[in-house]
């Protein structure tokens, strides 16, 4: 699923206001760990509020919300899947796993590229 579908819901969603606002306190303190993993019963969307946090770190002008402004250039960006420091992995085949071969070409990718900001997020969506 690429960000353009993630990024049409509505985020955090009711049930997911919580968890959003203590990754964005860690974030704003600069305590969010560099890695997270969202689990949980499939259908409470984990990837939409995984891809719209990413959106939000990459925000330039983040809204009294905690959640990204939609207009920025990295906004654009990240909804057009073309920020440079976002990536996306997912199972090349439905119902199959991510491969190894797709993780060490996004370590590759990450090590060749010059970082627009100072950081970069790898989103691995997999649904089992």
């Amino acid at each position: 699923m690429k960000s353009s579908k993630l990024q049409s819901f509505k985020v955090p969603l009711p049930w997911q206001q919580q968890q959003w606002r203590h990754l964005y306190r860690l974030h704003r303190s600069g305590h969010l760990a560099h890695a997270l993993l969202f689990t949980g019963q499939a259908g409470l969307g984990k990837s939409v509020f995984a891809a719209s946090f990413a959106k939000t770190l990459h925000c330039k002008q983040v809204l009294a919300s905690g959640t990204a402004c939609q207009h920025c250039r990295d906004c654009l960006l990240v909804t057009a899947n073309t920020h440079p420091d976002l990536s996306y992995i997912v199972p090349e085949k439905a119902n199959k796993g991510i491969k190894i071969e797709q993780i060490r070409g996004i370590i590759q990718q990450i090590n060749q590229v010059n970082n627009y900001q100072h950081f970069q997020n790898v989103l691995l969506l997999y649904q089992h």
